[in-house]
């Protein structure tokens, strides 16, 4: 989230986004961001939408509690991921 609000923030500048990616990439270290990236998120800001959060896709949601994947990972963690699903 914090890129996007940067992408925006160069966007509001005006730099291009060869421009704002080299600058996000100087900043925060090599291959940060890429131009395609940053060309993706002006289109979006141009088109008036500004809202940085992820939109809301279809899709299975997740059926398992982060905190009990880890502790089934901890408790063992050289076990591959099939082992790891058929103790959940």
């Amino acid at each position: 989230m914090q890129l996007r609000a940067i992408f925006l923030f160069q966007f509001k500048l005006g730099p291009k986004a060869a421009e704002t990616a080299q600058d996000i990439n100087t900043a925060f270290g090599p291959k940060t961001t890429c131009v395609r990236t940053v060309e993706r998120w002006i289109n979006r800001f141009r088109n008036g939408d500004e809202k940085l959060g992820d939109e809301q896709r279809s899709g299975r949601p997740a059926e398992i509690d982060d905190d009990q994947l880890k502790t089934v990972v901890e408790a063992n963690p050289r076990a591959t991921l099939r082992e790891l699903a058929s103790g959940l």
